[in-house]
């Protein structure tokens, strides 16, 4: 398949034609992954990038709007995957030191002291007895860094369904951790 113009991938998308897809995919796929390598400076997450581009494209086909093109709408969106994810990365390191910095002290006070590396694992057992639509929206959330607005659209959900999910998570964590809800915010990955 040759489609001509982007005009008649995007209609082809639209229509779901794995066709298209697949087009885009082989013309474009090298080009964001190099594009991404020299962003990131990892070839398993500039691929990981390139790969959550191309599956949102997927998922939000029926309702793609190109402006100037898959070109330069791809090389966009690799581009604030990267920026989201080094976001993330960097919100991470600083809750970390925070929580390290202001709450070892609990860790070494408390009779039973407290592996992080344990309480981990621990909270990844609890999210993952949750159910499918709960545990796919808290990973999103507290994962990837997704706002309540970015799950809703990937999920295809009312943003008011998110909200319960994310809450229903919490909850769950809260009852079975009891007093570490705070840690259990920055820890989980």
């Amino acid at each position: 398949m040759e489609p001509i113009t982007d005009q008649e991938l995007l209609t082809g998308l639209r229509s779901s034609d794995h066709r298209s897809f697949r087009y885009l995919y082989d013309k474009y796929w090298e080009r964001l992954y190099l594009s991404a390598c020299r962003r990131i400076g990892d070839e398993f997450e500039a691929e990981e990038v390139t790969q959550d581009v191309f599956c949102n494209l997927w998922r939000r086909r029926d309702r793609l709007e190109l402006r100037s093109g898959f070109e330069a709408y791809l090389t966009v969106a690799v581009k604030f995957e990267v920026i989201n994810r080094l976001a993330k990365k960097a919100n991470q390191r600083i809750y970390q030191h925070h929580i390290i910095t202001n709450y070892s002290e609990l860790a070494h006070t408390t009779t039973e002291h407290i592996n992080l590396q344990d309480l981990q694992h621990q909270i990844a057992r609890t999210v993952n007895t949750l159910p499918d639509k709960c545990r796919t929206a808290f990973k999103l959330s507290r994962e990837k860094g997704y706002s309540n607005k970015q799950i809703s659209t990937q999920m295809d959900i009312s943003i008011k369904t998110v909200e319960a999910h994310i809450s229903k998570a919490l909850k769950m964590l809260r009852v079975t951790f009891g007093s570490l809800p705070f840690l259990l915010m920055f820890f989980i990955n």
